[in-house]
């Protein structure tokens, strides 16, 4: 991605501009070791900061398995309603996914509805503190992810993997999440 005023274009192969939210986001050079001066988004405070889609993204529709990867520098760990979004394309709850940060250095997804959905015991979640919280937001405090959905399996259908800059990503959980396509 890169960003451009109060929109981001989407260099991916879906495409598109995102916007940013107000007050924005700043982005930074201090990013991962291996990742060479790649821009990242940080954020200082608490606050409802992101970058987010303003219509859907057509070829993100019906996807049966996809894969959400990332790099995180937590500097606070204030969660606040129903969880900090790191990645989302949901629709007010349904049609989509949203992937989540909890105050435990956890990741939460939700496919179809909210990660915090009423009675969502069975909503996939990663290890508690795989995410480590830094109030300096120190290099070394990156922390790699990956996401993975598998609708056509039969068992662990969702996947947690973390790593850092100096360590290779290593599966953490599979869990069961039989959510069909999602959309």
């Amino acid at each position: 991605m890169k960003a451009l005023g109060l929109t981001v274009n989407n260099t991916g192969t879906a495409g598109g501009t995102l916007n940013r939210t107000t007050p924005v986001p700043y982005w930074t050079n201090n990013t991962p070791r291996r990742r060479r001066g790649e821009a990242a988004l940080i954020i200082r405070r608490t606050g409802n900061y992101a970058v987010e889609s303003p219509a859907n993204i057509t070829p993100l529709a019906g996807l049966a398995k996809f894969t959400i990867v990332g790099w995180v520098n937590c500097r606070n760990n204030t969660e606040g309603g129903g969880g900090n979004r790191v990645v989302t394309w949901i629709n007010n709850g349904g049609n989509g996914v949203d992937l989540v940060y909890k105050s435990d250095g956890s990741l939460q997804m939700g496919i179809n509805r909210w990660p915090d959905y009423a009675g969502g015991a069975g909503e996939p979640r990663s290890t508690a503190g795989k995410i480590t919280t830094d109030a300096s937001a120190s290099q070394s405090n990156w922390r790699f992810f990956a996401v993975t959905y598998d609708s056509t399996l039969s068992s662990g259908h969702a996947k947690y993997y973390f790593g850092g800059s100096a360590e290779d990503a290593t599966l953490d959980v599979a869990r069961d999440y039989a959510q069909g396509r999602w959309g």
